[in-house]
C-alpha cells in the first residue's frame, strides 16, 4: 500500500545521481560554440539540481511562474535565445519539453530510475531542447492546448 508519491522524504533522494548524470550528458550532448544549460520548470527541482550540481554546470529555470531564480542576475533564464537547454523533469512535474519551450529540435535522451528500500521510488527524464527560444507555456501550470487552435508564433 505503499505509495512513493506521497513519501515527502523522495523528494530529497537521487539528486546527487541525477547531477552526475547531467553532467556527462552534458558533456557529450554539447555542441561546439552552443552553450548548453540546464533547468527544470518549477523552483523546487531547480533548487535541488542547483544545489546537487555544485557548480559542474549552469541551472537556470524559465517558467511562467514567478519564482526565485527570476531574482537571480539574468532572471530565470527565460529569455535566454540560441542556447541548447537540457530538461530535466520527473513525475512530479512530468511536462514536456515541447509543451513548456520553443526549441528548434527536442531530443529525449534518458531516463533515471531513483530507489529508496529497494524500490523505485522517483523516474527522471532527461532531453535536450535545441536553440531554445523562450517560453512556449504562458501560465502555470501549462496547459494543454488543441494543437489545431495553437499558434507557433
Amino acid at each position: 500500500s505503499y505509495v512513493p508519491r506521497y513519501d515527502l522524504a523522495n523528494e530529497l533522494v537521487g539528486w546527487d545521481r541525477v547531477a552526475s548524470r547531467v553532467s556527462e550528458v552534458g558533456r557529450s550532448s554539447s555542441r561546439p560554440g552552443v552553450p548548453l544549460l540546464v533547468g527544470g520548470c518549477h523552483y523546487t527541482s531547480c533548487s535541488q539540481l542547483r544545489f546537487a550540481a555544485q557548480r559542474r554546470f549552469p541551472v537556470i529555470c524559465p517558467s511562467p511562474r514567478r519564482d526565485q531564480f527570476d531574482f537571480l542576475p539574468g532572471g530565470d533564464g527565460s529569455d535566454r535565445r540560441g542556447v541548447d537547454l537540457l530538461y530535466v523533469h520527473d513525475e512530479r512535474f512530468p511536462f514536456a519539453t515541447s509543451l513548456l519551450y520553443r526549441c528548434g529540435s527536442v531530443h529525449d535522451l534518458e531516463s533515471i530510475e531513483i530507489r529508496r528500500g529497494g524500490r523505485v521510488v522517483r523516474r527522471f527524464a532527461l532531453s535536450v531542447c535545441r536553440d531554445f527560444a523562450g517560453l512556449r507555456a504562458s501560465r502555470w501550470p501549462p496547459v494543454v492546448e488543441d494543437p489545431a487552435t495553437r499558434s507557433d508564433s
